[in-house]
């Protein structure tokens, strides 16, 4: 091992030193010359010389024995001995000799989580290329970690001069050293040091020009070395891994130590835990400042107080309102909760209870199971919305004081009565809205009656009672109109025993007993439309928005599911659908049936007249039939607009007495289900009708099959109402948005083939 300093020193130094100064000794018989006399200092002086400097540690360490000096060293971890040989030139001279190779080794053991050392690579240089912060080619600063594949740590400007991008197809892949880790490749690429490259392709050419068994051989070991490079940098890559985890792992502590350490200090100072949750305008700059990867001194606190303290202000006013906010939304939660009570105590607006059906007696136990499930139903009278209630001022006022929930529960109950006559009028007002939605532009019918009333009764009034007057039965006449009738029924429906609640509370089967209003909005043929845009319901009370939403929105803000307020300016009368819906209903001899009945015959309706694939509501059948005769209404109009096209279209939807067709089949729920999950089987795809198009009604779209033998809407609308035999895509019809799924070739083929 080489010397240190000190061991240097002592060596170079002569022997006899003291013999060489003073001459010859006593012995020799001569007489030695006095050493010279000091100068008497004249004066003295205050002044003092330079001091020696100390020695640092790094000094002393070079002053140690070499045995000692020698155990210290074999103990050193790999980043500790690099730091060292690159401390001064002694220490860089003694390290990278060859016969400091034992130290570099012991070091690697030292540090067992470390793979073993390339067989391609020294020990210094895997030493550096892990734990050096610099650029292996030029020597510049790079934060970016070593390529565990090319055994290199590039600067970007070296990188692009010495790394060379590489088919992965290549023949001299799978003996080349390859990385997708230095840079992001192109599909199929990889990279390789350029030098590599170039070494590789010279040794291939030389082997080549040899015999043939040489070539093969070189190549078949350098492919096992590359495999076994590649496994071994494989272990690289998992450790460099690790160390950075372990790193943000460490750093992460530090933070939540400084943060810590930071906030004892403000709560010691009078802050709240509340004032130290940034506002999110502050976050950023907040953790920036409190999330310090160093421990918290006293000087660094002094600095760091006053950046916090407008942060701080900022966040207590944040807070405080958030806090305010979050107490606001606990006193609407136990509204909810009154209100909730108060909603499910009210007797129904309508029970209805199905009767059994006797011809059922004797059919199969899932056939009795299918007409008898979910025979009983209540339905809710109209309840106003959280929003809704959120407006009123007796609610308002109460809510947005900052009380608590449970001094909000009380002066809940201080206006009880109050409330209950709030949701009555509410109720009240809605009714008269949508009746006077109803009577608009119907003055002319009831303009001699207004005249006669002497001023009393306004006309929505009388038009209300009139209506009503012609609604009057009881269930059990309507069932007794329907058994007398039964002749001219075209379609046989379940009945049912319908049970009313009264304005007082009490039940009544007559439904003349209710007001008139609602006597008017409960009927099957009242329909309404919307006056912007798609209605979801048509019929009362289910037109009014709910009380609770049928849906909640997750993770938004609470206050989307507050349900929607009741705006009656979204509503107009719907004449046409209520004309047909009164039709339909004389046909099944419920006529003056209420619309929550029709409502809890489900979705089982298919109509008789087209094939619409999927079942239907009650409701939508009605809305089904009153846009296929407006749209026959609309081509009518055209085709006398315009007689030289010798436009065509049949009124399929119509009421004819000569169409023998039936208008609608009522399934048990099970056959709709079966139903529906056969037509969910079939592969078909939205069509549009051109010949409908051509005409200038829009929305004519239809289903259309592609298996042969199944049925397609849109070739049956073709058919039935444009007399066209033989339809073919691109001529008669085309995918929704102008999209062919198919081959027009084939289908055509098809269409013909079937029409024959």
């Amino acid at each position: 091992m080489p010397l240190t300093r000190a061991m240097a020193a002592a060596q170079s130094r002569p022997k006899d030193n003291h013999v060489a100064q003073a001459g010859r000794t006593p012995k020799d018989g001569l007489v030695t010359d006095p050493p010279p006399r000091k100068r008497a200092r004249a004066t003295k002086s205050i002044a003092q010389g330079p001091k020696r400097a100390k020695k640092t540690s790094l000094g002393r360490l070079m002053d140690l024995p070499p045995e000692l000096f020698n155990e210290i060293a074999i103990h050193l971890f790999p980043a500790d001995l690099l730091s060292l040989a690159r401390s001064n030139k002694f220490f860089r001279k003694m390290f990278m000799s060859r016969t400091s190779e034992r130290f570099w080794k012991q070091a690697l053991i030292n540090a067992p989580h470390i793979p073993a050392c390339p067989k391609e690579l020294s020990e210094p240089q895997y030493v550096s290329l892990l734990f050096s912060k610099t650029c292996s080619s030029c020597g510049v600063r790079v934060l970016r970690r070593m390529d565990p594949y090319l055994y290199v740590r590039l600067c970007t400007t070296c990188r692009d001069e010495e790394v060379v991008e590489v088919y992965l197809l290549d023949d001299l892949i799978p003996i080349l050293p390859i990385s997708d880790v230095i840079k992001e490749p192109r599909f199929g690429h990889a990279y390789t040091l350029r030098s590599e490259l170039l070494k590789i392709t010279a040794e291939a050419k030389r082997n080549r020009e040899k015999k043939d068994t040489t070539y093969i051989e070189w190549r078949e070991a350098r492919i096992s070395e590359i495999e076994e490079r590649q496994a071994h940098s494989e272990e690289i890559e998992e450790y460099l891994d690790w160390v950075e985890e372990t790193r943000e792992i460490e750093l992460e502590e530090l933070k939540a130590h400084c943060r810590d350490q930071i906030e004892a200090r403000l709560l010691e100072k009078g802050w709240t835990k509340q004032h130290l949750k940034p506002a999110p305008n502050n976050a950023t700059r907040w953790f920036s400042l409190v999330s310090q990867p160093k421990p918290l001194t006293d000087r660094i606190w002094n600095n760091l107080y006053p950046k916090l303290m407008p942060l701080l202000e900022s966040n207590r006013i944040y807070n405080d309102q958030l806090d305010k906010e979050n107490r606001r939304r606990d006193r609407i939660k136990k509204l909810q909760g009154l209100t909730s009570s108060i909603r499910t105590a009210l007797p129904p607006l309508v029970h209805i209870i199905r009767k059994a059906d006797p011809n059922n007696e004797s059919s199969t136990s899932s056939t009795s199971a299918s007409t008898t499930r979910n025979s009983e139903t209540k339905i809710e009278p109209p309840f106003p919305s959280t929003n809704e209630l959120l407006a009123w001022p007796m609610i308002k006022s109460i809510v947005e004081e900052d009380i608590s929930p449970e001094e909000f529960e009380a002066k809940f109950r201080e206006i009880r009565d109050e409330f209950d006559r709030a949701v009555l009028d509410w109720r009240d007002k809605i009714e008269r809205e949508l009746v006077a939605i109803w009577n608009a532009g119907q003055e002319d019918k009831v303009k001699p009656e207004a005249s006669a009333s002497k001023g009393k009764g306004k006309a929505a009034v009388r038009t209300t009672r009139s209506n009503a007057r012609k609604s009057r039965r009881t269930t059990g006449a309507s069932a007794n109109s329907s058994s007398s009738g039964s002749s001219s029924v075209e379609l046989e429906l379940p009945e049912f025993i319908v049970t009313f609640t009264k304005p007082d509370g009490t039940p009544t089967t007559n439904i003349t007993d209710l007001p008139p209003n609602l006597q008017l909005l409960l009927r099957a043929d009242t329909m309404f439309r919307s006056a912007d845009g798609f209605i979801l319901n048509r019929t009362y009370p289910a037109i009014v928005p709910r009380a609770v939403p049928l849906g909640l929105i997750m993770g938004g803000p609470e206050e989307l599911n507050y349900g929607d307020r009741w705006d009656g300016s979204r509503f107009r009368r719907d004449s046409e659908t209520s004309t047909v819906a009164k039709e339909l209903l004389v046909r099944v001899g419920r006529s003056d049936a209420t619309a929550v009945e029709m409502r809890e015959l489900g979705v089982n309706f298919t109509c008789g007249r087209c094939n619409l694939t999927l079942t239907d509501t009650w409701e939508d059948l009605v809305y089904h039939f009153s846009v296929e005769q407006s749209r026959h209404k609309q081509a009518q109009e055209r085709i006398k607009a315009e007689p030289e096209r010798e436009f065509v279209f049949h009124n399929t939807h119509g009421f004819e007495p000569g169409n023998s067709k039936p208008f609608a089949q009522l399934l048990t729920p099970r056959e709709a289900a079966e139903y529906n999950f056969q037509d969910s089987l079939r592969h078909s795809h939205m069509m549009v009708c051109i010949k409908c198009q051509e005409m200038g009604i829009q929305g004519a779209r239809y289903f259309h099959a592609f298996a042969l033998g199944l049925e397609s809407p849109i070739i049956e609308h073709l058919h039935d109402v444009h007399d066209v035999t033989g339809a073919k895509l691109g001529l008669h019809f085309e995918g929704w948005d102008g999209v062919d799924f198919f081959d027009v070739s084939e289908s055509d083929e098809e269409y013909d083939s079937e029409e024959e």
